[in-house]
This record gives C-alpha cells, sequence and structure tokens, in this order.
C-alpha cells in the first residue's frame, strides 16, 4: 500500500468499501463515543488506586471497571458483530478488528466477569497496603529489592528473604481462588482456561507457536550454558559484578531520574515538556511494581515505579519511558480505536530497546563518570545476560500455563520443579510460594510471554534504525524518525505488519537464537 506523503491515513481511510464494512466502520465509530470517556474514567481511577490504594480508591476503580465492560455487553450488538465476521468484510485490517470486537462482547452481562475485577483489587490493595518489617523497621518493597540486589551484608539479606517469603503466603489463596475465577469465564467464552483465552484474544498470539519458541530457545540457552561454564547452567555472582560495582556511581534515586531524561533528550525526548505525569519513589499504599498507563492516548500518559539507586532501576526507569513515548506518538487523527499499539509487544519491544540503550551506546561514562572498562565488561556479558532472560521468561511461562491449566496442583511444588530445571537451582530447593508475588501473575495474565518476543523484536528495531540513523542517544532526530515510522500509526496495522513496515521483515527467532549457538 502506497502511503500518501502529506496526509498518511488517505489510503487508508479512503479505500472503497463494501455495505458490511461501512456497516462495521459505523458500528466502531458509535461504539468509541461510549467506550471513551468510560476508558479515560477507568484509567484515572486505576491510576488514583495504584498510586493510593485506599478503600475509596478501590470501589471507585471497582465501579469505573463496570461501567467500561458494560459497554462492551449488548445482545443487539454481540450477534451483529457475528453476523458480520461470518461474511462480508474482506479488508484483512478490518477484519482483525471485527475478531476482537466480537471476542469482547458479551450478549449478556457477566457477574464472572465483575468477580474478577473485584477479586484482582482486593488482592492488589492487600499487596499495596502491606508493610514489610526487618529488625521492626519498617521496609517498601523497593527497599526490599534493593537489599537482595546491593546489600553485602548476607545476614541482611536472609532477612529481606524472610520477609518476602511472609508476603508471598500472604497471598497465595487468594491467588489460586482468582485463577479458578477467571478460568471459570474463560470456559463460558469456549476456552479450556484463562491462560488460553488471554493468549489468543487479547495478545493474539497462537499458544503452539510460542510453546515452540519457549522450548527452542531455551534449550539454545541452556545448552550455551553448559558449554560455557563448564557444565554449570550458569555462572556464579562475583562480588566484582560490573553491574553492581556501577552502582557505585548512582549517587541517589534523583540520579536515576535525571540521567533517564537525559538520555531520552539526547534522542529528541524533553520529557518534561511532553504530558507525562511520572510517580517514581516507593511509599505506603502505593502499587509495588512498574508500569505504564496512557489515560487518553498521546494526551495523558502516565507511569508508576518505586525506584532505588542502582542499575538495574535505570533500566526500569528507561524501559518505562520507552512504553510513554510511545504513547505520545500515535496519531490523535486516527480513530479512537486505533489510537492504540499494534499489540502489547510491539510497545515492550521499544522499551526494551530502551532500557537497554544506555550501555549498548556507552552513555554511562558521559553521565555519571562510569569507566568504560566497567561498561565493557557489562557488554561481553550479554550473550549470557541473553541466555539468563530466555530461561527466566520459559520458566514464567511454562509455570503460569501449568497454573491454569492446573489449578489444584500445589503451585509452590510446580515452582521448585521449574526453577530446578530453567533456573538451575539447587535440586534441594525447599517448595515455597514465592511465585505470588510476581505482580503480573496477578495483574496481567499471560503477558510475560511478551517479554522474550519483545526482546527479540527489539533487536529488529534497533539495527534498523541504527542503519539510518547510527548510535540513537547521538542523534536528536531519534525521536522523529521513530514517531514518523513507527507510533504514528498507532494499531493500523497488525504487529507483523507495523514491524515489515519499519524492519522490512517480519518477525523471526533466527539471529537471536545464532547467538547461543557460536562455539
Amino acid at each position: 500500500m502506497i502511503i500518501n506523503a502529506i496526509n498518511p491515513y488517505i489510503s487508508f481511510t479512503a479505500k472503497e468499501r463494501s455495505a458490511q464494512e461501512l456497516e462495521f466502520l459505523k458500528f466502531r465509530r458509535d461504539l468509541a463515543r461510549k467506550v471513551h470517556p468510560q476508558t479515560v474514567n477507568y484509567y484515572k481511577d486505576l491510576w488514583n488506586f495504584s498510586t493510593n490504594s485506599t478503600a475509596e480508591n478501590e470501589a471507585k476503580l471497582n465501579a469505573s471497571s463496570k461501567n467500561y465492560m458494560d459497554c462492551y455487553c449488548n445482545k443487539a450488538s454481540y450477534a451483529l458483530l457475528k453476523k458480520l465476521l461470518k461474511g462480508g468484510v474482506e479488508d484483512k485490517n478490518l477484519k482483525r478488528k471485527l475478531k476482537k470486537f466480537e471476542e469482547d462482547f458479551r450478549p449478556e452481562k457477566s457477574g464472572k466477569a465483575t468477580e474478577i475485577v473485584t477479586q484482582t483489587t482486593e488482592i492488589s490493595a492487600k499487596l499495596n497496603n502491606y508493610k514489610f518489617k526487618i529488625d521492626g523497621e519498617e521496609k517498601s518493597l523497593a527497599e526490599i529489592h534493593d537489599i537482595l540486589a546491593t546489600s553485602e551484608d548476607s545476614a541482611l539479606r536472609k532477612k529481606a528473604r524472610e520477609a518476602h517469603v511472609k508476603f508471598s503466603n500472604l497471598i497465595a489463596k487468594d491467588l489460586i481462588k482468582l485463577v479458578k475465577t477467571r478460568n471459570e469465564y474463560a470456559r463460558s467464552k469456549g476456552y479450556d482456561n484463562f491462560f488460553e483465552y488471554e493468549l489468543k484474544n487479547t495478545y493474539n498470539v497462537d499458544p503452539k507457536k510460542i510453546q515452540e519458541m519457549f522450548e527452542q530457545l531455551s534449550d539454545a540457552a541452556i545448552g550455551f550454558c553448559l558449554r560455557e561454564n563448564n557444565g554449570n547452567k550458569q555462572k556464579l555472582v562475583f562480588d566484582d559484578d560490573p553491574e553492581k560495582l556501577v552502582n557505585n556511581y548512582i549517587k541517589d534515586k534523583e540520579t536515576i531520574v535525571a540521567t533517564g531524561k537525559e538520555i531520552y533528550k539526547k534522542m529528541g525526548w524533553d520529557l518534561d515538556k511532553l504530558p507525562v505525569t511520572l510517580d517514581l519513589f516507593p511509599r505506603a499504599g502505593k502499587e509495588t511494581h512498574g508500569f505504564c498507563v496512557a489515560t487518553d492516548n498521546n494526551k495523558d500518559v502516565r507511569a508508576i515505579l518505586n525506584l532505588g539507586k542502582n542499575l538495574t532501576d535505570l533500566e526500569n526507569l528507561s524501559h518505562e519511558l520507552g512504553h510513554v513515548v510511545y504513547y505520545l506518538g500515535i496519531s490523535d487523527k486516527l480513530q479512537y480505536f486505533d489510537r492504540d499499539c499494534p499489540s502489547c509487544a510491539t510497545t515492550e519491544a521499544v522499551a526494551m530497546m530502551m532500557g537497554h540503550i544506555f550501555i549498548k551506546e556507552d552513555v554511562l561514562p558521559e553521565l555519571l563518570g562510569v569507566p568504560q572498562e566497567l561498561i565493557q565488561r557489562i557488554k561481553e556479558r550479554e550473550v549470557e545476560d541473553n541466555a539468563a532472560f530466555v530461561r527466566k521468561y520459559a520458566y514464567h511461562f511454562n509455570f503460569e500455563k501449568s497454573l491454569y491449566e492446573n489449578p489444584d496442583k500445589d503451585p509452590a511444588q510446580t515452582e521448585r520443579e521449574l526453577a530446578i530445571k530453567y533456573l538451575d537451582r539447587d535440586p534441594n530447593l525447599k517448595a515455597s510460594n514465592k511465585w505470588a508475588t510476581t505482580s503480573h501473575y496477578l495483574t496481567s495474565p499471560g503477558y510475560l510471554q511478551n517479554y522474550l518476543r519483545a526482546e527479540i523484536m527489539g533487536m529488529q528495531l534497533y539495527e534498523a534504525a541504527v542503519k539510518q540513523l547510527g548510535p540513537l542517544t547521538k542523534n536528536p532526530h531519534t525521536a522523529d524518525y521513530f514517531n514518523k515510522k513507527l507510533f504514528r500509526t498507532g494499531a493500523m496495522y497488525d504487529e507483523e505488519e507495523t514491524l515489515k513496515r519499519f524492519t522490512g521483515e517480519g518477525f523471526s527467532i533466527d539471529t537471536y537464537k545464532k547467538q547461543f549457538e557460536k562455539n
């Protein structure tokens, strides 16, 4: 399709349509008028609850969730979508969007859908208001993670681990109950379980193909580690780990923020002048992990983080800001339902790319005075780190798949078995409920597989952009390039077509897999 140089949307919107396609387009316009305000209300209430998990904000979120879901509950609309899906819509992009609507709509109000939201919010409130204690002193989850990541005090790390285990035991039973409720809803939609439902409907991926991808890459990654590490799947972490040494150059949390913003400014995004709200530091009653939410794409984008003062937190900030600039770059000329990302994996690909860029392009020696030698040592571990990344997400994928396929099986035992298989844990490892602290299992079931696909896709995006621009952090036109070539078309095209338009090729694991096959 040739894109008009003045208005890139003409070729899409001006195409001659069949009567059925025009009927669907009208249906979509009418629905947008109902959904748009409800979506804005929902995301604002989600933000308020996530930043301050009071009972009042919990009630408001449950109410706005119900109002949003009710937009997709109409017997006549459901029948119309079924009719149109059987024939009459030939356009590939329209058919894809029609299928998504048909999956999302319900002929009648579903008590299970509301129950899922209520249970999820209740567990989130419990988590967000939990107070860790070490020797009588209260600690946030971010502080617990910081101790586990950076402290040289083995006794303190042990106490932090014990506090983390106590935390996980608090909600494990609640999560299993939620899994069963979600499964009941999925079966009412014709799926075996909710994990399968999310993969096929929400993320538009084939469960068998995703399983095959994880098996191929995890086998290659484990094989690489066995060859490189004298029969061990992974190396021990030494005291002179270069990432820990880089932490010494990070003065405080504010240094993380200033550095992250400066990295983006070098590429042409001045975040202080954009419609962005950032809530960056941990406190009581706040969501315990990081995420980005576009309350109204390209007009109001917000990100939550719980920053400490280590290299991982700089990566987390750079990652979330990748989501921010993607949402901000989507054109407001698009039809409402196209003002979104093509897929979760596509926006994650940009975020993953941005999370690595300050190491890949040697930014920290200039901004923080980190010796080049330390950055080089981190780069030299890239393939080993990628192998660990693959194994980590193969572990997550298989655990979550098992959890939904058989929720009556002890998840602590399943987690133990998978940790030994994929993460090379001690065979004498004791089973525990630490799986319950993985926030995505609660808030975004089926989502974690996106990270591995995004890591691969992000490599493709980066290599294609560098061919045109050179190092991205040294080119102030990077923002303009991504806005025009990737972000502004939103969800007009699907994930594969979007990737092809930017890189010239579709998604492929071949290059990523080859790094593990070198001798």
